[in-house]
């Protein structure tokens, strides 16, 4: 594992992990059967009537709680599926924004790699001409002060001018 991959892998993490595109994978809620605790039906159950025109009556009464019932557990199935569908849509465009932002560390992954490659090859170069500039400055202090200078020009034409001109001569003079 490179250096570059321990900066961005996090133990626990779940960025190295695939996010399915949305039409490959969608999410299924399992299949549960909405129930209305009815303590009014339990309580009734119990007073069943005696007499015929009691449970003519209790009879209304069940009935209508039953129809009621279930009337109350279609308007929450359909509110339970409405707020599903926006959860469904909230969660399929959460996975599209992590995807995105994969792709984004990807690109700041390469970037990075590249970047760094970079610093360290003129951290090389940094480094090559100080160790030759110190081999220069070492070899400079190594010379010797009595040793022979090269000369410049200009030192080279006074040199010339302190010496008698051969055209002159030395005529008559001794």
């Amino acid at each position: 594992m490179g250096s570059v991959s321990r900066i961005f892998t996090t133990d626990g993490s779940q960025f190295g992990g695939v996010v399915p595109a949305v039409d490959e994978v969608t999410a299924t809620a399992p299949a549960r059967k909405v129930t209305v605790p009815d303590s009014t039906i339990a309580v009734l159950m119990e007073l069943q009537g005696s007499t015929p025109a009691d449970r003519a009556e209790w009879n209304d009464l069940v009935s209508k709680r039953h129809t009621l019932n279930q009337m109350t557990i279609v308007y929450i199935e359909r509110q339970l599926a409405a707020r599903h569908a926006d959860l469904e849509q909230k969660h399929e465009a959460a996975k599209i924004a992590v995807r995105e932002q994969g792709n984004v560390l990807e690109d700041l992954k390469k970037t990075l790699i590249e970047q760094t490659q970079e610093f360290v090859r003129a951290q090389n170069r940094l480094s090559m001409a100080q160790s030759a500039a110190h081999a220069a400055e070492v070899e400079y202090k190594s010379l010797s002060r009595k040793s022979p200078r090269p000369r410049s020009a200009s030192s080279k034409q006074t040199e010339n001018s302190k010496q008698p001109s051969p055209r002159r001569g030395n005529l008559g003079r001794t």
